[in-house]
C-alpha cells in the first residue's frame, strides 16, 4: 500500500478517480468477486493517499472553528478507514469498498485542485449527499 509520505508528484487523474468512485458506489444484486473488490480497494487507497495530504494541509490552514474541527475529524476518520484490511467476506468487502469510494469522493470535493470545472463536470459522481456521514458502516441506507 502506498503511504501518504510517498505520494508521487505526477498530475492527479480526476477521470480515473471518478470511474473508480462510480464503480465502488455501484450496487447490484450480484456480488463482485473478491479479487475485483481487492483491486478496486487498492486503486481507491492509492487515490486517497494522493488526495489526503493536500486536504490535510488545507484543513490545517483554516482558522480555528467548529467547521475546521469537523473537517479534521473527517480526515482522521478517512485515515482510520484506509488503515483497515479488506474483509474476506464478500458483502463486508463490498461495503468497505463502497465506504472507501465515498471517502475518496469527499476528498475530491475538499481538494484545492479539484475546484472549478472538475467539480461541475463530475458533480454527480463526487457530490457527497447529506445522507453520507463519516461514521457510517459503509452499508447503504
Amino acid at each position: 500500500m502506498q503511504t501518504c509520505a510517498s505520494v508521487p508528484s505526477d498530475p492527479i487523474d480526476w477521470d480515473a478517480i471518478a470511474r473508480s468512485v462510480t464503480q465502488a458506489r455501484s450496487t447490484g444484486s450480484m456480488l463482485p468477486r473478491h479479487d475485483v473488490l481487492a483491486e478496486l480497494e487498492t486503486e481507491l487507497r492509492e487515490y486517497i493517499a494522493r488526495l489526503l495530504p493536500a486536504v490535510e494541509q488545507q484543513v490545517a490552514g483554516m482558522p480555528r472553528s467548529a467547521e475546521r474541527e469537523a473537517l479534521r475529524a473527517r480526515v482522521e476518520y478517512v485515515r482510520h478507514r484506509v488503515g483497515q484490511y479488506l474483509s474476506t467476506g464478500l458483502e463486508a468487502a463490498r461495503a468497505q469498498v463502497a465506504a472507501l469510494g465515498r471517502e475518496c469522493a469527499w476528498l475530491v470535493e475538499q481538494h484545492p485542485a479539484a475546484g472549478g470545472g472538475r467539480r461541475a463536470e463530475h458533480s454527480r459522481v463526487f457530490t457527497v449527499g447529506s445522507d453520507v456521514r463519516p461514521h457510517e458502516t459503509g452499508a447503504p441506507r
